[in-house]
């Protein structure tokens, strides 16, 4: 189970860790290679993404950022009342979504007034205890949901535009005729209700699956040597790895007992299996050394670097950018993904927090992506593990450490796809994509994790 204190800790240390799994070996041996060298080369969605906000922009969504790890460290934050902020990084202004009155909240408007942020306080009725409080309720309860008519998905706790929870799923039997749909919608509404306590809307229409990927015979290119498919340890974020034909992604590393930095992948990722990249060529990232308490990451016994690949997913360079900071997402904030499978996709809108999801080994508190860009995705399954970056001094090829690529999501709108409407991938075959991705934050991931921080050193 997820805990509450999801977001306490600032991390100390961030360094970027491949561990996803990847396709099947290719029958041709690359040669080993080495790991990813850093690279401000100009010829990456990263380098694109941040030509078109501006520096200013990523600038202020830092110091946004800055000032949420502030609040987070605080001790009692969620007592206090503290949800999320809503950020307008363009205009270095955001809105404190507070529930109740506290010293803290002030404390917070001062705080960020001393960063040159301009903060307002929206009022929230429940806060962030009780909201984890309904979310297990309503989980608890998934049995009377499905007697209802509806099978649940997850529980969206926050969002800009509703101070309700948002109960996501699908009705178990599709009604065949709109006065169906009103007599489940309401039964289904009426039993959400009353076991939650609070106001609970529906979202009914919403499927969700990790993003696992499959390596499908005649669909996987032959990759460059250097690349994110023969990756080499120290091992960098977002390099492809394999076992078995299952197919993830390395994610940011992590640095054990303040010396040793590992790679990392998602917990979903075979826990059984040795990962190894999906090339061939460069070395093995190992298997489960251990599971982090929060987060649903799962720290790998190879060695991991602070890189991150940049790029495509079949760049013949190589080359990486330096993860040299934590950053701890918020509402509106604009993210990349870069898991091995696809490469780079950036312009990712945070839309809802507090997301409380089953990976399949539990419920974990997650957020959700939408991709802004008209036909761009936010990841496709084999991406698991990978890693979530925000830009940051981006002149000297930095970025900051934002989170874990965990899954898909798709609703009314943002259907799952597969094939071309992917985009290009290494293995695209049934590898279903979206353009809403589920992410966890590394903040989160570390949290009480026992001698373990981001690597950022």
């Amino acid at each position: 189970m997820w805990s509450s204190n999801y977001g306490v800790r600032m991390m100390k240390t961030v360094r970027l860790g491949a561990c996803m799994v990847g396709l099947v070996a290719l029958a041709a041996t690359a040669a080993v290679a080495a790991p990813a060298s850093a690279d401000t080369t100009p010829a990456s969605a990263t380098d694109s993404f941040a030509r078109n906000v501006g520096a200013t922009f990523l600038d202020n969504q830092m110091k946004l950022g800055d000032l949420k790890t502030w609040i987070t460290t605080q001790p009692g934050w969620q007592e206090a009342g503290y949800v999320d902020q809503v950020n307008d990084a363009a205009h270095l202004s955001t809105k404190l979504l507070w529930a109740g009155d506290s010293p803290l909240r002030e404390q917070a408007v001062a705080k960020a007034k001393s960063l040159g942020i301009s903060a307002s306080i929206e009022e929230r009725p429940l806060t962030l205890p009780q909201i984890f409080e309904a979310q297990r309720k309503i989980e608890a309860s998934k049995d009377r949901l499905a007697a209802a008519g509806f099978t649940l998905t997850g529980v969206i706790g926050v969002q800009e535009d509703t101070t309700d929870l948002v109960a996501t799923g699908t009705f178990t039997s599709a009604p065949a005729t709109t006065r169906q749909r009103q007599t489940v919608t309401s039964s289904v509404d009426s039993t959400l209700d009353s076991i939650a306590g609070v106001p609970v809307t529906l979202n009914a229409g919403v499927k969700t699956a990790p993003a696992v990927g499959r390596t499908t015979a005649g669909s996987a290119k032959a990759a460059a040597v250097s690349t994110r498919q023969s990756d080499a340890a120290p091992h960098s974020a977002g390099a492809l790895m394999s076992s078995g034909g299952e197919i993830c992604s390395s994610g940011l590393s992590v640095v054990l007992n303040g010396t040793e930095g590992r790679a990392t992948t998602a917990r979903h990722c075979d826990q059984t299996a040795t990962w190894s990249p999906v090339s061939g060529g460069g070395s093995t990232f190992g298997k489960k050394a251990q599971n982090s308490p929060n987060g649903a990451a799962t720290m790998l016994t190879a060695r991991g670097t602070n890189l991150a690949y940049d790029g495509e997913w079949d760049n013949s360079v190589g080359y990486s950018k330096l993860v040299a900071k934590n950053f701890t997402p918020s509402l509106n904030d604009l993210v990349c993904t870069g898991g091995g499978n696809s490469g780079e996709h950036c312009n990712i809108k945070v839309t809802s927090t507090a997301y409380a999801w089953n990976d399949g080994f539990g419920s974990v508190l997650t957020f959700l992506g939408t991709q802004q860009t008209a036909g761009g995705i936010a990841d496709i399954q084999g991406d698991s593990g990978g890693p979530l970056i925000a830009l940051y001094g981006v002149q000297s090829g930095q970025v900051a450490a934002a989170g874990m690529i965990r899954g898909i999501f798709s609703d009314s709108t943002h259907p799952f796809m597969t094939g071309s409407k992917c985009g290009r991938a290494y293995s695209l075959g049934s590898n279903q994509c979206s353009a809403i991705g589920i992410f966890t934050s590394m903040t989160q991931i570390v949290d009480r994790w026992s001698g373990v921080t981001v690597n950022t050193n």
